[in-house]
């Protein structure tokens, strides 16, 4: 309960500050920092109002 109590201060905190994204990864290397690219760029130039990765999907 601890940890979802973090995601929502931390997801407040970035809406109070206005930002253009909002990034949530695992610390334990089981997401590849590289691929934060993908995501962003899924929003930036393509459009998304979200984007979500996951490794067990193919990337689309």
């Amino acid at each position: 309960m601890v940890l979802v109590r973090a995601y929502i201060a931390g997801f407040r905190w970035c809406l109070e500050k206005h930002y253009e994204y909002i990034c949530e990864m695992d610390c334990d290397i089981s997401h590849n920092p590289k691929d934060l690219a993908h995501l962003i760029e899924a929003c930036e130039i393509q459009g998304a109002d979200m984007c979500i990765g996951s490794r067990y999907v193919d990337r689309c």
